[in-house]
């Protein structure tokens, strides 16, 4: 992932539009399952993780990340009746 996000940051593009490609992906994905189409919904499904990780990796490659929040507890788990 690394080779790729320098290339990627080299390049100049922001994290901000991969983030936003990421969440066209996703919509798209959406659509494709409400229409029956699960194999290309995967595959876009699969698409928006990639799209997901390389947006921090360019960021962080870019030095435009942002200080990570601090880890917090889990929530409870949610019991059904």
């Amino acid at each position: 992932m690394e080779p790729l996000a320098l290339a990627v940051a080299g390049r100049g593009v922001s994290p901000n539009l991969l983030t936003l490609a990421g969440l066209g992906v996703g919509l798209l994905s959406a659509c494709l399952f409400g229409l029956a189409r699960p194999l290309p919904a995967g595959i876009f499904l699969l698409l928006c993780g990639f799209l997901d990780l390389l947006d921090g990796a360019v960021a962080r490659k870019g030095g435009r990340a942002g200080e990570a929040p601090p880890c917090r507890d889990p929530p409870p788990p949610l019991r059904l009746p």
